[in-house]
């Protein structure tokens, strides 16, 4: 008789054999029934430990897609923060280039010429300084920085050739020196007041920068020079801004040089009786006599 195998899972049975066993027919059938309990219990242990295979392998699924939940909201965190980056550069130098180029705003960080990248850094880095200065949280740097970049672009400001980086370095020279820093009858520092302050201090640098042909800083410099040793508040710094700037022009005197020796001697003018437009007048006349700097304030 040919060999017939049936497979119960782990168990075989021979046919052959089963049908040549001379068993009588009560212990036969308790032998074959055991062996058949045997094979399904074997089945049942196997589908309990595939049940737990499963489990265990259904939660690692639902972890996984989690884990990749996360880094597609970090990805899409990331291309929005160089999406930003990218549009604000491209602003950057269209301004600085004065025209009308753009930089495609689907550019990537590598594709962007590295002296945009480095006018990014210096920005951020300055705007990190000045927030330290004036207190200043992350919001109101960006509200900050984004007023700054666009009193850059004003055209009083814009024709002297600061940018918006020269700006940050004037406001942040000008709250140091405590431009902004208004103090009531009580001893208390108005923080709105100061930040208007130094706001209009900053535009009134650029403005005067165009006009006496300096770099930003150095008017910063000199204007604060002014506020400190002739103790004059804004409306009178511009005024005598305005009188070097008519002196300077009728006399042929450079205006740079009039206000270096204001800063430095206005307050020995003042000491003698004269107004500040007075001393103003004083040192475009020595000027344009030839007197240099030194010996002008030897004259005061």
């Amino acid at each position: 008789m040919a060999d017939d195998n049936y497979a119960l899972t782990f168990t075989k049975i021979n046919q052959e054999a089963l049908t040549s066993t001379t068993l009588s027919g009560a212990g036969a059938d308790l032998a074959g029934s055991a062996r058949l309990d045997g094979g399904f219990a074997g089945l049942s242990r196997t589908l309990i430990d595939a049940t737990v295979e499963l489990r265990n392998l259904t939660a690692q699924q639902i972890q996984l897609r989690d884990v990749l939940g996360s880094i597609h909201e970090v990805l899409t965190s990331q291309r929005s923060l160089q999406q930003a980056m990218n549009d604000r550069q491209a602003q950057l130098g269209a301004t600085a280039a004065g025209s009308e180029q753009k930089i495609p705003r689907s550019a990537d960080a590598g594709d962007l010429p590295p002296r945009l990248l480095q006018t990014t850094i210096e920005l951020d880095a300055a705007m990190v300084k000045l927030g330290r200065v004036e207190g200043l949280d992350s919001h109101q740097r960006q509200s900050q920085l984004v007023m700054l970049e666009k009193m850059a672009t004003e055209e009083k400001v814009a024709a002297g050739g600061t940018t918006a980086l020269d700006l940050i370095e004037v406001k942040l020279a000008a709250a140091k020196a405590g431009v902004g820093r208004p103090v009531d009858k009580s001893g208390n520092v108005d923080p709105v007041a100061g930040r208007k302050n130094l706001v209009d201090f900053t535009r009134d640098t650029g403005v005067t920068a165009t006009a006496f042909g300096m770099k930003a800083l150095d008017t910063a410099d000199m204007l604060i020079g002014w506020r400190t040793s002739m103790s004059l508040e804004r409306p009178e710094t511009l005024d005598l801004a305005d009188a070097v700037t008519v002196l300077g022009g009728s006399l042929s005197a450079p205006m740079a040089d009039i206000g270096a020796i204001l800063g430095s001697y206005g307050a020995s003018g003042k000491r003698a009786g004269l107004s500040v437009e007075e001393s103003a007048a004083f040192s475009a006349a020595l000027l344009n006599a030839g007197v240099n700097r030194a010996d002008a304030g030897v004259a005061f």
